[in-house]
């Protein structure tokens, strides 16, 4: 959960509420820092003051980000009938299918561990990644 009287996560649920509210680099009307300060015309970029934290943290807590695909569930979508160990981890280490560097294959050279590295968020920037490495190939009638 975010706290906006901290900066960073007041420079960051902002900009999440402003993407969410633009079109086009616009303003919506439906922002509710423009409905709240439209004749005053005062936005949460400028001067910040309690009553724009407030209402963020109200929105903030109204709209919690999205909860982030784990490293399991993005192969098991992409790969629904693999091999699936009794922790239901995939068989196989993730480094093979993501690149990284193994965690547990020091301290566990039998890989009953991969688990802790299967089950870890993934970075959003890694799924758009593995999406436009694993488009199908389109392939022609002969």
């Amino acid at each position: 959960m975010s706290n906006c009287t901290l900066a960073l996560d007041y420079s960051r649920e902002i900009t999440r509420l402003c993407a969410s509210y633009s079109l086009a680099g616009l303003c919506s009307t439906e922002c509710p820092f423009f409905k709240e300060f439209q004749n005053e015309k005062s936005c949460a970029y400028g001067q910040i003051t309690q009553e724009h934290i407030d209402l963020l943290q109200k929105w903030s807590d109204e709209n919690p980000p999205p909860r982030s695909k784990t490293y399991a569930e993005d192969f098991f979508d992409k790969f629904p009938d693999a091999d699936i160990c009794p922790d239901g981890s995939p068989a196989v280490c993730r480094v093979r299918c993501y690149g990284g560097e193994c965690k547990s294959e020091k301290t566990y050279p039998d890989s009953s561990h991969c688990k802790e590295c299967w089950f870890e968020p993934m970075p959003e920037h890694i799924g758009r990644l593995l999406e436009k490495k694993t488009k199908p190939i389109n392939k022609t009638e002969e």
